[in-house]
């Protein structure tokens, strides 16, 4: 993920939370995380979310087992989740399974994927909206 973003927050905040998660919280939990304790599991699962490469297989594992119950949408132009994402989080074989990637044919943003009225084509924006939440409500019913 990448959060710097207008509505999320400013590029030095987000350098600060990255360099403090990916560094100085990993070296302060490193030993508390070692442990069997449930708090030691949690601890786990919340760092092997922070890096991709934090506890790699414990993560995959975790997702393959689950793999039924998780669906989603990436879009291509997505700078904030871009499917490269999914890919280091989940692993390649598991995000191809388990997410669409879709591209509208307008500019489009994380924070703004269905512009306002009449800077796209009404029919076009429709469908667009129409094809990610259909999937959305398919895989929820």
């Amino acid at each position: 993920m990448y959060g710097a973003s207008r509505y999320i927050m400013d590029k030095v905040a987000y350098d600060r939370l990255f360099q403090y998660y990916c560094q100085e919280w990993m070296e302060k939990t490193a030993s508390l995380a070692a442990g069997r304790s449930m708090e030691s599991r949690i601890l786990r699962a919340f760092n092997a979310m922070v890096l991709p490469e934090a506890y790699r297989e414990e993560r995959l594992s975790f997702f393959k087992a689950r793999q039924a119950g998780i669906a989603g949408i990436s879009l291509k132009k997505d700078t904030v989740m871009p499917y490269a994402g999914v890919q280091a989080c989940m692993g390649e074989s598991l995000a191809t399974a388990c997410f669409e990637q879709l591209d509208f044919p307008f500019d489009y943003s994380h924070e703004s994927p269905f512009p306002p009225t009449g800077r796209v084509d009404e029919g076009v924006l429709t469908h667009s909206f129409n094809k990610v939440f259909t999937k959305a409500a398919g895989f929820l019913a």
